[in-house]
């Protein structure tokens, strides 16, 4: 018996077949784009999904449903995930289960990653963990004792709304939260204010050579020795670590995983983030606190078959 996952994403969807132990048999991607109808979509992703089943052949047990926030799971619907206005108000769990193959379990996409790297990942079985997927956006999923703390709607854990300054970078309409922070939005942010500011004061950057600043490029800069970038990053990498010890306060995690910038440029991340977060943070708890970059490969993929997994007798 196989697991069947399906990715939402704003710019693709991933279908996929794997197995308990989280090893992944197939795997492929469809442009969003190319449907933007949701229920046109999904009848293709079913259709894909039986495709890979029957060349595998296997049966499918559960399907996982990876999805971005927010998302209702009590009404089984989105809300109003950004960047994806004709996915507002899907009723995506009754639609699949008058048409799905199997059961499905549809679970927030940063849920399902904190999921996965508990069931699969180097800090697989922690009491706590906490994944923060410092992407576009700056999702969080939380594992307590294998539970991933989702809250009566599934609206819960939604760290990146976290306000740590009055002023800064914007994220969810606010200046200062989390988001903002540690994300590549704002990193971005951080990063066009910082080239404005070195145009003015005659300081030469590598920000202003760029095709597109972004935040790989800007932490690229940084890895190169870029003061400017060095700056913005040390920016991110403070708050970042504030945040970290806001939440070893309020949940004394053993794991705090970090997402895609964290994976692509950990020393100027994972360090200087768990130094900051010595300073807010009971000394006790930060003892035991492990600050690390994922290691988890095949990451749409698991993040899937996590949220096919979910609810049942698994151990990490």
């Amino acid at each position: 018996m196989a697991i069947g996952g399906i990715d939402i994403g704003g710019t693709k969807i991933g279908v996929c077949l794997g197995d308990t132990d989280g090893s992944v048999l197939a795997g492929e991607t469809i442009a969003t784009a190319d449907h933007p109808d949701p229920a046109a979509l999904l009848g293709v992703c079913l259709e894909r999904l039986d495709a890979l089943r029957g060349k595998h052949d296997v049966s499918i047990e559960s399907i996982g449903v990876a999805v971005p926030g927010p998302y209702d799971r009590m009404e089984r619907r989105f809300l109003d995930p950004p960047n994806m206005p004709a996915w507002h108000g899907f009723g995506i769990g009754a639609w699949l289960d008058e048409r799905a193959p199997a059961a499905c379990r549809v679970m927030n996409d940063a849920n399902a990653a904190a999921y996965a790297e508990w069931l699969w990942g180097h800090e697989r079985g922690a009491h706590t963990l906490v994944f923060l997927t410092m992407s576009t956006g700056l999702g969080a999923g939380i594992v307590i004792e294998g539970r991933v703390l989702e809250g009566e709607r599934g609206l819960g854990g939604e760290i990146g709304r976290v306000r740590l300054s009055e002023d800064g970078p914007v994220g969810f309409g606010a200046y200062g939260t989390a988001e903002a922070w540690a994300s590549g939005s704002g990193i971005r942010q951080m990063a066009e204010t910082e080239a404005l500011r070195c145009m003015q004061a005659g300081e030469a950057t590598a920000l202003h050579d760029v095709d597109v600043l972004d935040a790989r490029a800007v932490c690229e800069a940084a890895s190169r020795g870029d003061r400017a970038a060095l700056r913005v990053v040390a920016q991110s990498a403070v708050r970042l670590g504030q945040l970290i010890g806001l939440l070893a306060n309020v949940l004394e995690p053993q794991a705090v995983v970090l997402g895609t910038i964290g994976v692509a440029f950990p020393d100027l991340f994972v360090g200087p983030a768990f130094e900051e977060a010595k300073r807010h943070a009971v000394s006790a708890t930060m003892e035991r606190l492990r600050v690390s970059a994922s290691s988890l490969e095949h990451r749409w993929e698991r993040q899937a078959l996590a949220a096919g997994l979910y609810g049942r007798e698994v151990r990490a």
